[in-house]
């Protein structure tokens, strides 16, 4: 289990002693009923994993595993109120990005980089990654925008957050790596001795696509997030509050009964 530790990172509850502009996590035991793609979880055997395929059947759920050495055949069927411990985003964290989109929607405006940054360190699925990338250097790329899509795919309650990374992109010039782009303050400037560099036209149709989508409401998002951490909390001691939590997931994303 150390030794799985070592390769898929961090998975403690917090990071009591995280620099200024570092994620900050914290561990939210959820049933396997309510797991999806993209979940970072301890598995029992295996340690600390990436949930990869998710199939349900009856009072069972099936469940394929990856680490960051990238995706593997571990995958093993569980009893749906199986209690897994999940890493989320620390309410802190949260609630600075929340108001970094209620700010700039407000002014109209993208979100600053250090907000930018911090949504993409939590929605990152790995160092190997293109959105993994951005946080250490800022730097656009086409793969950033098809992960994005992937992540707006399997976890719709990060959507605000998806269409908010994909707007401040966007609106930035340079699509390259930044210089001094960092936790405290990241530089939006490009280094002088590079030149503006054109986007690709497959990344403006992704970034069209995911900014076309619906948008929920920062409240509505907020309402699901919390839902969804309620219902990991309760699950175990309390089915018919877990159940209502799942309902209104269900209905504020599909708008199904």
């Amino acid at each position: 289990m150390e030794q799985h530790k070592s390769h898929i990172g961090d998975l403690l509850p917090m990071r009591a002693t995280a620099r200024p502009g570092e994620p900050q996590f914290v561990l939210v035991p959820r049933p396997a009923g309510s797991l999806a793609c993209g979940d970072l979880a301890r598995e029992p055997v295996l340690g600390p994993a990436r949930i990869t395929d998710v199939g349900r059947a009856g009072p069972y759920v099936h469940l394929a595993w990856a680490d960051e050495r990238g995706p593997s055949t571990a995958s093993a069927r569980y009893p749906a109120d199986q209690e897994f411990a999940v890493r989320a985003p620390h309410p802190v964290d949260r609630l600075k990005i929340e108001r970094a989109i209620e700010r700039a929607t407000w002014a109209k405006r993208a979100v600053r980089g250090d907000a930018a940054r911090l949504i993409a360190a939590h929605l990152n699925r790995g160092p190997g990654t293109a959105l993994g990338g951005f946080t250490m250097d800022g730097a656009v790329t086409v793969a950033l925008y098809d992960e994005l899509e992937q992540v707006d795919a399997e976890q719709p309650i990060y959507r605000p957050w998806v269409q908010a990374l994909v707007r401040y992109c966007l609106d930035r010039d340079y699509q390259g790596p930044l210089s001094g782009w960092g936790p405290a303050m990241p530089s939006e400037q490009p280094p002088a001795a590079q030149r503006l560099a054109p986007a690709p036209q497959r990344r403006r149709r992704t970034a069209v696509d995911l900014m076309a989508k619906k948008l929920m409401p920062t409240e509505t998002a907020r309402q699901l997030i919390d839902a969804a951490f309620t219902m990991g909390l309760t699950a175990s001691r309390n089915e018919l509050v877990a159940a209502k939590a799942r309902w209104i997931i269900r209905h504020c994303i599909t708008g199904e009964p």
